[in-house]
């Protein structure tokens, strides 16, 4: 590969050969502006709590710790999982108010 055909960081003039390559450099420096003291060593986000870290590290293996009572699927946050619950066929709420079950 020629020089003329290799990537370059326009802050740093570090060379890849490829531009996926450069976009992972990138991400670094996008990191280096971020304040916090946790940092993902997958993508380099930073975070201000280590739990927040976790939590967001979860995202990268798959890991769905959040599972919904009605149908079994399962989320990385509990977030998703609250949304599925409002916008789907799973609405518990929905089932309390005409009474398949009685509330908990």
């Amino acid at each position: 590969i020629t020089s003329q055909s290799k990537f370059q960081c326009g802050q740093c003039q570090s060379e890849f050969n490829t531009a996926t390559d450069l976009s992972i450099h990138l991400k670094l420096h996008d990191a280096e502006k971020e304040v916090g003291e946790y940092r993902c060593d997958m993508c380099y986000k930073s975070f201000g709590q280590l739990q927040l870290l976790r939590r967001h590290q979860e995202s990268h293996v798959g890991q769905k710790p959040f599972s919904c009572p009605e149908c079994g699927k399962r989320f990385t946050k509990k977030s998703n999982l609250n949304l599925h619950l409002k916008t789907s066929d799973c609405d518990l709420k929905q089932k309390y108010c005409i009474g398949f079950f009685p509330p908990p």
